[in-house]
């Protein structure tokens, strides 16, 4: 398909190596070359990424600080690092707060090649940990998906939230800074992290999402049969996502109402 090939193409020419400014690309010696982190197996495009990631013929495991979610059981042979056992009664940010340590320890005891903060919700765990480990042969790369807090209007007026932007614009520059690279999955969220977060030259790449067009083009080819798709039936309009106000389904709902 003419469009399979050109999204592959797409893939292909937003990639940029990433580099520290101060270090030259060489091959790693590390028997891990790549710990992917997230915080559980929940079913999350997140989650799904970065299976795909291990899954793509490098030694990868991916680290979860809780085994837990609908992907717990089977991962397709990709390994599992646990980095705390059991489930957790805490938030998902205090409970990646109180076992920085343990991810420490990991990354001093495996030192992968490479540590990826896939999910923008583990970025600043992962780099207070690697700080933390003393690892300096361990390079830290970021995946940023989200539009940055410096690039979003406030949620609402007054001092409490301009306080609590103000603070989410510094964490985000704290911890981009403290990345060897980053990961930008649009070339507009890489021209943000460029101007807004201070991340630029060899440190910033932009590698879109992986989509596999074949398969794709073979779901497209088959036929649909619920009554929602029948012949004379109103128009439907899919949106596919979690439920939460970060999705923003109510704007998609007035744009065709």
């Amino acid at each position: 398909m003419q469009s399979a090939r050109a999204l592959r193409r797409a893939r292909t020419d937003t990639w940029k190596p990433l580099r520290a400014p101060d270090a030259p690309m060489r091959r790693s010696t590390a028997a891990v070359q790549a710990a992917i982190l997230v915080y559980d197996l929940r079913a999350s495009g997140v989650v799904r990424n970065a299976l795909r990631i291990a899954a793509s013929g490098l030694a990868a495991e991916l680290w979860v600080v809780r085994r837990t979610g609908a992907f717990a059981g089977d991962t397709g042979g990709v390994p599992v690092r646990v980095i705390a056992e059991g489930v957790s009664r805490l938030s998902r940010v205090a409970d990646s707060a109180l076992t920085l340590p343990a991810l420490a320890a990991a990354i001093r005891r495996v030192r992968p090649a490479v540590l990826l903060s896939s999910g923008n919700h583990m970025h600043a765990f992962a780099c207070a940990a690697h700080r933390l480990s003393g690892v300096s042969g361990t390079r830290l790369v970021g995946r940023a998906s989200n539009a940055l807090a410096a690039a979003t209007p406030p949620k609402r007026a007054g001092l409490a939230s301009g306080l609590i932007r103000r603070s989410a614009v510094a964490l985000e520059r704290a911890q981009f800074g403290m990345m060897d690279g980053v990961i930008a999955v649009s070339r507009e969220l890489a021209d943000d992290l460029n101007r807004r977060a201070g991340v630029s030259g060899t440190r910033l790449a932009v590698i879109p999402n992986g989509v596999d067009v074949d398969a794709i083009g073979r779901d497209a080819e088959t036929p649909v049969v619920h009554p929602w798709f029948a012949d004379g039936a109103p128009p439907v309009v899919i949106a596919v996502g979690r439920l939460s106000p970060q999705k923003d389904f109510g704007t998609l709902i007035r744009a065709f109402a």
